[in-house]
């Protein structure tokens, strides 16, 4: 609670969205700090790059990608997906090389 103490007019408030969501509401004046994809960032908008990350692709240890080293997009698509939302930087991502290899989607859940 130190810190609660030092800085009681404080509010932090945890939400939860896509990085469009996240941009408009940035825009708008509705949320100070946000965490979104580094890509089409308004020119209104301060960025300081926070980290880099990989993604990878989980799969269970029977099923038939688990003894593979690496995959590829093709092979990647050919599977039925679960993915986040629309609006996520990984399902903006996903949907962006799909589009791009002309690849229709085939989501379990969305």
């Amino acid at each position: 609670m130190a810190f609660k103490s030092a800085y009681p007019h404080l509010k932090m408030t945890v939400v939860e969205a896509g990085t469009q969501d996240i941009r408009r509401m940035l825009l708008s004046g509705e949320i100070d700090l946000g965490v979104i994809r580094n890509k089409d960032v308004p020119d209104d908008l301060e960025v300081d790059q926070i980290f880099r990350s990989e993604m990878v692709a989980v799969v269970s240890q029977h099923h038939h990608f688990a003894s593979r080293a690496s995959l590829d997009f093709d092979e990647f698509f050919d599977e039925e997906l679960v993915m986040f939302k629309p609006g996520y930087f990984h399902r903006d991502f996903i949907d962006e090389e799909r589009k791009r290899r002309q690849i229709e989607p085939s989501f379990i859940r969305n």
